[in-house]
């Protein structure tokens, strides 16, 4: 095993090099401030995070994923309850019985 040496401007470079480049979202609202132009957006080992500068709100796209599931579950489900409470209301009549 060798070991290596790195300069002060190499081993800084190395670290920029690894570390994540954070974006600024031009137009988005912070969900928790609701201040304009304060998030930023990056991906870390294949997740993506975003945050508001003004306030230090932060979610990664799991949490972000998970929400969008539960409203689209509470979305189905609705529509499920409204289709099943229909079912539930239709009387069939035969009109052909005397």
């Amino acid at each position: 095993m060798s070991i290596i040496y790195l300069t002060d401007k190499e081993l800084r470079a190395v670290v920029n090099f690894m570390k994540p480049k954070k974006r600024f979202v031009a137009g988005a609202t912070c969900p928790s401030c609701k201040s304009e132009d304060t998030m930023r957006i990056w991906t870390q080992n294949g997740v993506t995070f975003r945050d508001c500068v003004e306030c230090g709100f932060a979610e990664d796209n799991n949490i972000l994923m998970q929400q969008n599931q539960q409203q689209q579950d509470a979305v189905q489900n609705n529509s499920k309850t409204d289709w099943n409470a229909k079912d539930k209301l239709i009387k069939i009549i035969d009109a052909t019985a005397s």
